[in-house]
């Protein structure tokens, strides 16, 4: 005579792993894993930068690459910063940062009046141009931008009406037309003394045009 063996009895020893026999047989309980707080790595800091674009006027020597010169009026002096390229008849150039490095920053606040900088861009010949003072002797400009310049200034410019002996000049309000802190283009106008003086313009209108400094009529601003 044959035992009905109940289908509830096999279930333990065979299938216990999955629990499947019985639908009243409870699950165990599943572990909560906390995952561990996961550290961001931290983001790279924004590196604001200032790029003009624009055309080169002239024949282009095949020597020719382009940098930014900076002029220091109570020294007379000169400093490299910016970088450039050329390709055909344009050109570019380009300004890290959100301001000149200090050594290209001309302080008049002993004249009282604010902090400025003007650089322009030019055509030389290949070589190192990298960030630092620049040797005037040595600057052989092949093109350069005679009525335009790259400005930057911080501080008020306020005019000096009744002149002053020891300043750089009678009236020397005109960087006060360009926003504070930020770099710009400026376009050569005629100033109300004997000084030219630069107002803000596009970008897009600053042009190199080949030629020496002797062969090109220039902003006479200072």
């Amino acid at each position: 005579m044959h035992k009905t063996v109940k289908a509830s009895a096999l279930c333990a020893p065979i299938v216990w792993s999955l629990l499947a026999c019985s639908s009243s047989a409870p699950a165990p309980a599943t572990p909560v894993v906390t995952p561990e707080p996961v550290e961001e790595a931290p983001s790279e800091p924004i590196v604001a930068s200032f790029t003009i674009e624009s055309t080169v006027v002239g024949d282009v020597p095949s020597e020719a690459t382009v940098a930014v010169i900076w002029i220091l009026m109570k020294s007379e002096s000169l400093y490299s910063f910016g970088t450039g390229s050329l390709t055909d008849a344009r050109y570019a150039a380009t300004l890290p940062g959100a301001q000149p490095p200090s050594q290209a920053i001309n302080d008049l606040s002993e004249f009282g009046l604010g902090r400025f900088a003007i650089g322009f861009p030019v055509l030389v010949a290949e070589g190192d141009w990298s960030e630092g003072p620049v040797e005037m002797a040595k600057l052989d400009l092949l093109g350069l931008t005679p009525n335009h310049a790259i400005v930057w200034r911080e501080g008020d410019f306020p005019a000096q009406e009744d002149g002053n002996a020891e300043g750089p000049q009678k009236d020397f309000s005109w960087p006060s037309s360009f926003e504070e802190g930020t770099f710009q283009c400026g376009e050569c106008a005629e100033g109300p003394g004997h000084f030219d003086i630069f107002t803000p313009v596009d970008c897009s209108s600053v042009e190199i045009t080949v030629g020496s400094p002797a062969e090109l009529k220039t902003c006479n601003w200072t």
